[in-house]
């Protein structure tokens, strides 16, 4: 097995996201010193107040800012996660990111999606598959990733994620609405196979892929639990909640005619193609590197999503 580098002290850029929580809890767990930051200081206490962490409140936009946040670290999990009305903004803030790694002498992971690879031409996607997308979210994540392979960056790349305390997310968002007792609303056939990744098991190769140097300046697909139909997954949850599934597909022309009534939908039009095709992951080259990784299936992730969806409304 390849050797490792001590993580010493970490900052996580974009902490109270989906992604830097988990990272943030399996650091602690490997008594890593660790550094959350963000520039909500509400959203670092609520989340962090009670655990062994640093909370540093920076606005991660000006790059002195994230200098300093940087300042004293080993390594920079860079977590920034942005609605998609401000999906450009993903560029600044990676290069502010790397300004400050290279000003702290650390290494950077960045955490993104797979967004770049898209229109998938071939399932399993691996590292080696075309990146040739054709939206512009897909453009902006492909230009990331280059600007940080640049950088000598290692960049994980992982399927849709859901789970507890994931704000946003199209699946949490049909799990949504199985527990209310609407109809679940997907794009295109339900039957689509796809693929998602249980966001607490993101945490634990992350982390590892941190430890690796030959991971740094290279991508890396984190895969989750493999294909499934989507319908399949919808139907554990009504299950699981007690309900009747009723699932009402989304057509293209629905999506034409809602940006009439909505503009915001606009911004979700482009991505239709994505979420209506089949997606699934060749996590093989990671498994090479750092050895098995732990994914939770699907019976027991939509589980324990729904449970914390029925916290939240309680």
């Amino acid at each position: 097995m390849a050797g490792r580098v001590e993580l010493g002290n970490a900052a996580i850029f974009g902490a109270t996201g989906a992604t830097g929580r988990v990272i943030a809890s399996e650091l602690l767990r490997r008594g890593v010193r660790t550094r959350v930051v963000s520039r909500s200081e509400e959203n670092l206490q609520r989340d962090f107040g009670a655990m062994d962490v640093e909370i540093r409140v920076a606005d991660l936009n000006r790059t002195e800012e994230a200098v300093r946040a940087a300042d004293g670290c080993s390594v920079v999990f860079h977590c920034i996660g942005l609605p998609l009305d401000q999906f450009r903004d993903h560029i600044a803030l990676t290069r502010n990111t790397l300004t400050a790694t290279k000003s702290a002498g650390a290494r950077c992971v960045v955490i993104g999606g797979y967004w770049q690879y898209t229109p998938v031409r071939a399932n399993p996607v691996t590292e080696d598959s075309p990146r040739q997308p054709e939206s512009d979210k897909g453009l902006i994540r492909r230009e990331q990733e280059d600007i940080a392979l640049e950088a000598g960056a290692a960049v994980a790349e992982l399927p849709d994620f859901y789970g507890p305390r994931t704000g946003a997310g199209v699946l949490n968002d049909v799990l949504r609405d199985i527990l209310a007792g609407r109809r679940a609303r997907w794009f295109g056939s339900a039957d689509t196979p796809r693929e998602f990744i249980f966001v607490p098991d993101a945490a634990a190769p992350i982390v590892e892929l941190a430890t690796r140097p030959e991971a740094y300046g290279e991508r890396w697909i984190v895969p989750g639990a493999g294909p499934v139909t989507v319908s399949d997954l919808l139907a554990k949850a009504a299950a699981y909640c007690g309900r009747r599934l009723k699932v009402r597909p989304i057509k293209p022309w629905m999506m034409r005619v809602g940006k009439l009534i909505k503009p915001e939908i606009r911004r979700f039009e482009e991505l239709y193609p994505i979420y209506a095709a089949p997606v699934w992951f060749d996590g093989a080259r990671l498994k090479n590197l750092i050895g098995k990784i732990r994914t939770t299936p699907y019976d027991a992730g939509v589980r324990a999503t729904i449970d914390w969806l029925q916290a939240q409304r309680s």
